[in-house]
């Protein structure tokens, strides 16, 4: 009689009638399937080993495992499927080199896996450049000061040398702490003009002051508490004892930004001027000029400015000037910002053949030279087979779209003056 073949879970079961305890081993040393234990006839003992004819490490062989037993259903995603065809490709030369592209049916790698993957190009930050021929000092309202416009901020050169009539008080300003907080700055406390309550021109936000040897910008006033900003202008925090001098706007407006300079009314040079619109721009307070960054170069001569973030910042420029003419952007907009995105870059390196060296309208050599994406841009250098020096090339490069099943490519066509020699190096780089 044909014997069926039995579970663990069904094995089990026939043998807790008469045994109270199954127990599972794996010895390949022992030739039995089942055993009992001298003293101990409740337990049944059954080795996997032989019932599976498994070695000691538990591993399953291939013959214990039934045809069809795993299903391709089973198996994960992009396993190889459990079927004969399947199993055959798992021979042990299943990934030798000379075998391995037998394996893979045609595109399943496809062709861009193989040539220069796009990579993250990090943008550009948007640059402006302005060039300064001089200063011209606010004498009157805000509209008279010298006014450089960045996106919607408007910088205007301030003379900051008018005396307010106030003193410093000792317990005030006898510190460092930025920002500085004075909770009661008011007529009463002793300040008579700048006050909040002043019958004069209080202080508002905005307006610069100077004592000693540092800018301070007002940037709140709550009640009577007015909050400072320290070191402006590119000075720096100082602590100012009882009795010092605070220095107003000639004509206190905040219209504009003000940019504070002790000029006393006359022509700020350069040297000065743009290290001072240097400094309010980096300042960053509150205004959009945070958005960018600025630096002097040549001595003031010229203003520079860099957006703080890749394609986020294109903004407009504008110098309005007085007589004499002393300000211009080279641009309205700040050139470039572009955002970032995804670029290629791809290298060939050739030898023109005999017959490519003769090629071209003139004779001295043209080359078609593929490519794996449409370029908008190619650099053509050569090297001689003399030396590794690195020659320009200066005849004529056509860049060609791929198409009608070809690809792009470039045609590089050697002149008189730089010719394509069969000893030539021609290397190129190609952007996409």
């Amino acid at each position: 009689m044909a014997l069926t073949k039995l579970t663990l879970n069904q094995l089990a079961a026939l043998a807790k009638p008469v045994y109270r305890s199954v127990v599972y081993i794996n010895d390949a040393s022992l030739t039995d399937i089942m055993y009992t234990i001298e003293g101990s006839p409740d337990t049944l003992i059954i080795n996997l080993a032989t019932f599976y004819d498994l070695p000691d490490k538990g591993g399953i062989k291939g013959a214990a495992i039934d045809d069809a037993a795993i299903d391709t259903a089973d198996i994960a995603a992009g396993a190889l499927a459990a079927t004969a065809a399947g199993r055959a490709k798992m021979a042990t030369d299943y990934f030798d080199a000379a075998a391995a592209l037998d394996k893979f049916g045609a595109r399943t790698i496809p062709t861009s896996r193989l040539e220069n993957e796009p990579v993250d190009d990090p943008g550009h930050l948007a640059m402006a450049m302005g060039r300064i021929v001089s200063y011209t000092a606010r004498a009157a309202g805000p509209v008279d000061g010298d006014v450089i416009t960045i996106g919607a901020d408007v910088f205007e050169i301030d003379d900051i040398t008018a005396v307010s009539g106030d003193l410093t008080i000792l317990n005030n300003f006898n510190v460092v702490t930025d920002p500085l907080v004075v909770p009661v700055f008011t007529v009463a406390a002793g300040y008579a003009n700048l006050g909040v309550d002043s019958a004069g021109i209080p202080v508002a936000v905005g307006d610069l002051l100077f004592m000693g040897v540092e800018y301070l910008r007002v940037l709140d006033i709550t009640g009577t508490a007015v909050t400072f900003g320290r070191a402006r202008c590119g000075t720096a925090a100082a602590a100012h004892v009882a009795g010092v001098a605070i220095f107003r706007s000639v004509a206190p407006g905040t219209a504009n930004i003000a940019v504070g300079t002790q000029a006393g009314g006359g022509v700020v040079a350069v040297a000065v001027g743009t290290p001072l619109l240097v400094a309010t721009i980096n300042d960053n307070d509150g205004t959009d000029a945070n958005d960018v960054t600025a630096e002097s170069l040549l001595a003031g001569a010229e203003l520079l400015l860099a957006a703080d973030d890749v394609g986020g910042v294109a903004l407009a420029t504008l110098a309005v000037t007085v007589v004499p003419f002393d300000f211009v952007w080279d641009g309205a907009i700040m050139d470039r910002g572009e955002a970032s995105g995804r670029k290629r870059m791809y290298m060939a390196t050739v030898w023109p053949t005999v017959g490519e060296a003769a090629a071209g309208g003139g004779g001295f050599g043209e080359v078609n030279i593929p490519l794996p994406f449409d370029a908008y841009h190619v650099m053509v250098m050569l090297v001689p087979a003399a030396g590794a020096v690195y020659l320009p090339f200066v005849g004529s490069v056509v860049l060609l779209g791929a198409g009608a099943g070809l690809p792009a490519r470039a045609t590089v066509t050697g002149i008189a003056a730089s010719p394509l020699l069969a000893t030539d190096n021609v290397i190129l780089i190609a952007f996409e």
